[in-house]
């Protein structure tokens, strides 16, 4: 059986493209793919603007005004082109979101258990049962007195623990698969180090996939299982995590990987050079051509191909081994 027949979630081939004013449109994500099976946790990592969020967001049809194309598959069902009901039954059901920004993502007039049991009241249940399995889930977060705190509003909550509410909001629907965007942007080291751990624990004790979105890869080793990397709207590396960060494949990646500070390490940080292409002048062959110190002719000229690599995972990259060894 194939990882995609063994997985809960699917990404095939997917192209995002986003309206211009003159009317036609620009291309967002161009080609990606990606699996989560059941209990797996995979980090999708690169920097801002990599089109790891909106690749996020139209798992849930979250933004109509984007035209999505390709396959996007949970257990089974066809997520693009669903309609309103299929995803709404899917939203909150089987596929909790938390996103990056806790205060905006809730509504400051509403106390935090009306807003943690939304989704259960959304299929019907009574107020009563909702705000109790509200109130279990805060507890489960570590939210002390979370019978009192329930009464409370969002502004009377930290950072760090209205992402506990937000977390709260997508757990209580007991989905299977939990993407979290960014979810630590924001918050100081002791912070994001305790929504992190939250977030393992929480995924080991429920049995839940995950789908980690981040541009920090300094934070993805204790979480995930498998990371998948995406520069300028395509996917460029699939590892096992251990791989990810003992042998890189793609430039793009070590490049990543080379300004991650490390407590057993002096040397100075490396910092990438140069800026990501925007989407609407991506070159026509591999879009970290211009950034790459390996650059050749026929990466210029031609999209190079994800292919199995050294690690067990994919790459898309005309040199890889040649640049595995010359990383060596």
């Amino acid at each position: 059986m194939t990882m995609a027949e063994q997985a809960l979630l699917t990404i095939d081939g997917l192209a995002i493209d986003a309206p211009r004013p003159d009317g036609s449109t620009v291309r967002l994500v161009d080609g990606v793919g990606l699996a989560v099976a059941p209990g797996e946790r995979v980090a999708l990592v690169g920097e801002s603007g990599s089109g790891k969020s909106v690749t996020a967001r139209a798992i849930l049809g979250l933004d109509p005004e984007l035209t999505v194309t390709g396959s996007i598959r949970f257990d089974g069902r066809e997520l693009v082109g669903a309609d309103r009901k299929t995803l709404a039954a899917v939203r909150g059901r089987d596929i909790g979101m938390v996103f990056q920004d806790p205060l905006s993502a809730l509504d400051p007039l509403m106390t935090v258990g009306d807003q943690i049991a939304q989704p259960l009241r959304a299929r019907g249940m009574r107020r009563s049962a909702a705000l109790a399995a509200a109130e279990r889930t805060l507890g489960e977060l570590g939210v002390a007195d979370a019978r009192r705190r329930m009464r409370s509003y969002p502004h009377e909550f930290s950072g760090g623990m209205r992402q506990r509410v937000v977390l709260a909001m997508a757990l209580v629907g007991e989905p299977r698969l939990l993407i979290a965007d960014e979810p630590t942007t924001a918050l100081d080291v002791r912070v994001q180090a305790q929504v992190m751990q939250l977030l393992t624990d929480v995924a080991a004790s429920r049995g839940l996939a995950v789908l980690f979105i981040t541009h920090d890869v300094g934070v993805v080793g204790d979480l995930a299982d498998r990371t998948v990397v995406m520069y300028s709207g395509r996917t460029v590396e699939t590892a096992p995590v251990g791989d990810f960060f003992r042998r890189p494949a793609h430039p793009y990646t070590r490049g990543l990987l080379a300004a991650v500070p490390r407590l057993d390490h002096d040397d100075r940080l490396v910092s990438l050079p140069g800026a990501p292409p925007r989407p609407e002048s991506r070159p026509v062959g591999c879009a970290f051509a211009d950034r790459c110190a390996f650059a050749t002719a026929v990466c210029r000229a031609e999209r190079p191909p994800l292919r199995p690599s050294a690690t067990g995972g994919e790459v898309a990259c005309h040199l890889a081994p040649e640049t595995i060894g010359a990383a060596s």
